[in-house]
């Protein structure tokens, strides 16, 4: 059976929650009953908190920490437009969706954020039964022109550059090496118990482009590369482009899959991978 916590506090726990976000160097964080956000907790035992509309509402959908893994803040989006009236906001993380938990486990956009007459709307569905989280992003133009979108899937698959780093394990093209052409990318550390992590991001069918970038998550993804080295290595932005005519909409997903330690778990991640890779395709529009 599914264990879902909805937490919420009073005065003094927020303060106690305040000081808990604050904390990303380690796993454990001492105000536990504090933290201000909300828990699905898979199956397996995996425990995946979500940024929703909950206080404190940053409201991004994305993830703050995955159990038994070394993400520290993943799967939020950066958008840029090339709208004529894209606000100040252009190219920054988007947020504002006043995400709505169902109680079980899918969060949805009850509102747009409109950058530049570009709605963005959110759905985040966490698969408990198949220990992975669903990102499913979708774009209309509202615009009476084509607007060149380009969205940055991204996040911390790791920190530092010892036990906690996000590690290389397996990528699509059968290398270690993350570039534009994978579709999908496992990362796991040397952390005692950690578990491995897959990202898919969908191969370039059906808009012919698939990934047009990598890039630096704590700086400007769309114009800093990815790190291949250091601590900034473990800040990936996925980065596609979508090109939308006037009243069109497109829609991205993107996948957050955790697997089992040990070289049997690798090895069915990289296969339930590369079959996720083929919903991608079919689910994108």
């Amino acid at each position: 059976m599914n264990k879902l916590k909805r937490l919420r506090q009073g005065k003094k726990q927020v303060i106690a929650a305040s000081i808990a976000l604050s904390v990303i160097a380690t796993g454990a964080f001492p105000f536990q009953s504090a933290d201000a956000l909300t828990r699905v907790t898979s199956e397996s035992g995996t425990v995946w908190e979500i940024h929703d509309a909950f206080a404190p509402s940053l409201d991004t959908g994305s993830l703050r920490t995955v159990g038994s893994t070394q993400v520290q803040g993943f799967g939020n989006i950066f958008v840029k437009v090339s709208s004529p009236s894209a606000s100040l906001m252009n190219g920054q993380m988007m947020r504002g969706f006043n995400l709505s938990y169902d109680g079980v486990n899918k969060f949805v956009s009850t509102q747009s954020v409109n950058l530049g007459n570009i709605l963005i709307t959110r759905e985040v569905y966490v698969d408990t039964k198949n220990n992975r989280t669903r990102f499913f992003d979708t774009f209309t133009n509202i615009n009476n022109v084509a607007v060149k979108v380009d969205v940055s899937f991204r996040g911390s698959l790791g920190y530092g550059t010892t036990t906690n780093a996000a590690v290389v394990k397996a990528t699509s093209s059968h290398d270690l090496q993350v570039t534009t052409d994978d579709s999908w990318v496992v990362v796991d550390s040397s952390a005692r118990n950690n578990k491995p992590l897959g990202v898919a991001v969908g191969s370039p069918d059906p808009f012919d482009n698939g990934l047009t970038g990598l890039g630096d998550q704590q700086k400007d993804p769309f114009t800093t590369p990815l790190a291949e080295s250091g601590n900034e290595a473990n800040f990936y932005g996925f980065i596609h482009t979508l090109n939308i005519e006037p009243g069109q909409s497109k829609s991205l997903v993107n996948y957050v899959q955790v697997g089992e330690a040990g070289e049997e778990g690798l090895n069915n991640l990289v296969a339930t991978l590369d079959g996720l890779n083929g919903q991608l395709d079919t689910c994108r529009r």
